[in-house]
This record gives structure tokens, sequence and C-alpha cells, in this order.
């Protein structure tokens, strides 16, 4: 199964990034193929308020995060798909 993982990194790699590691390490063993689409959140200090007003509009969906993911990856656009997000507690 083709398994698309997206991530949103953090200014330290800490107990999120391990897990998400680790699953991705796991699903590889038992076979599967994981497209993992990284984002790099420190690039959020970086941005205008105007535009951290339209990414807090976008943080449920992003139809242009959604474009560029099926850009970057054509394969995933037909086929079975599965989202999976990471809250380790």
């Amino acid at each position: 199964m083709k398994i698309l993982i997206v991530h949103n990194t953090y200014k330290q790699h800490d107990r999120k990034e391990r897990v998400l590691y680790a699953e991705c390490d796991l699903l590889l063993s038992h076979g599967h193929e994981i497209v993992l689409s990284e984002k790099d959140r420190a690039a959020i200090d970086r941005i205008s308020f105007p535009e951290r007003i339209t990414l807090s509009l976008n943080a449920i969906w992003s139809q242009r995060s959604y474009r560029e993911i099926l850009e970057g990856y054509p394969a995933l656009a037909t086929g079975p798909r599965l989202f999976t997000d990471h809250h380790p507690r």
C-alpha cells in the first residue's frame, strides 16, 4: 500500500519526530511504500501578518497544499489513500 504521511517539522526534533520515523520504519518493514511530505514549521516565523491570517484560515484544509502534494506525487491521485496525523502524548 502507498501511504502518504504529511508532517510539519518543528524547531527542535523531539518525540514527535522519533514516533514519525519509527512508524515509517515499521510500515516499510511490512512492505508498504511511504511518501513523506514535510514542511518546515519554522517558516511560519518568517511570514507577514496577513500571510499568517491566511495560514490560520487554511489550517483545517488547504487546497494549495493538496494541489502541491498531488503535483509532487501524481500516483497519489488514484487508488487507496490513508492519512495519518501524529499527536503523541
